[in-house]
């Protein structure tokens, strides 16, 4: 990390990079196209936008395949910023992870992006939810809400970075501002989207149970969801859910086996197995 930890919050951890970038050097002069991997940088809690800045191992797993079967087939570059001593990775973060778990040797290509701290927080917005892994509508979401608290972009902006409506963009903007007027010790950047919605709506949020307690009230509203829509066809057809899982999304189910019985390492870090060979990067 650069100075930042992954369980900053956002204003806190833009802070710092603002103070690192002001205090810090220019850019240097010579073109960059090639950076070694111990030369990259994250700053998660400002440049993922996804669901709690997590990292999807299945994807990782998907592009470190891909690199080891298509060496001579370079990986889309990672999209770094100048951060005053340093470049900092703003899209990117599935292969940066990849390329970490590989210990690749050599340079990875790389372009930069020029502009000031929150033109770079917008990019990295606009390309996560155009293409690579592509975010779900939760995701936009959250990322909508994050540029609202942490940054003064317009709702134009907010809006094609992230792929919500301009309405959207005004509903989060009206919630940051009903929340500093009806709890002004709350800080906004500890919310989620939902949450935030939720606590201006009088409704209880993950900070008003234990960990185990939120799981289940969280589980029991999933199960009931279920129950309404598919009745007990679930139940009685295991395999079409299982698949339908599968379509859902092609990790879940790794994460569910994982969560029920945590594998060891193995000496190799992405086994071969069925994944595709040209993965969306």
């Amino acid at each position: 990390m650069i100075g930042i930890e992954n369980n900053d919050s956002l204003l806190a951890a833009k802070a710092k990079l603002k103070e690192r970038i002001d205090k810090g050097q220019p850019p240097p002069a010579q073109k960059v196209t090639k950076l070694k991997l111990k030369d990259i940088h994250e700053c998660r809690p400002v440049f993922l936008h996804r669901w709690q800045q997590q990292i999807d191992d299945w994807h990782v797993r998907s592009l470190g395949q891909a690199i080891t079967r298509h060496p001579d087939q370079p990986l889309a570059p990672l999209v770094v910023y100048w951060i005053g001593d340093a470049w900092c990775v703003i899209d990117g973060h599935h292969r940066l992870s990849a390329y970490r778990k590989l210990e690749t040797k050599a340079a990875i290509p790389v372009v930069v992006f020029s502009g000031k701290l929150e033109d770079a927080m917008l990019e990295a917005a606009r390309r996560n939810s155009r293409d690579k892994l592509p975010m779900c509508s939760t995701e936009k979401c959250e990322a909508a809400w994050r540029l609202t608290i942490g940054t003064t972009k317009s709702k134009a902006e907010v809006s094609r970075a992230t792929g919500v409506s301009n309405g959207f963009v005004g509903t989060a903007r009206k919630t940051r501002d009903m929340l500093k007027i009806n709890h002004p010790d709350k800080e906004l950047d500890s919310l989620t989207w939902m949450q935030a919605r939720d606590l201006l709506a009088g409704k209880a949020t993950k900070g008003d149970y234990d960990d185990k307690e939120w799981l289940k009230a969280e589980a029991k509203k999933m199960a009931d969801k279920l129950s309404k829509t598919f009745g007990d066809t679930l139940r009685r057809h295991p395999e079409m859910a299982y698949e339908a899982l599968a379509i859902y999304s092609p990790g879940l189910l790794d994460y569910i086996g994982e969560y029920h019985s945590p594998a060891e390492e193995d000496e190799n870090p992405f086994p071969a197995n069925d994944i595709d060979d040209n993965p969306e990067f």
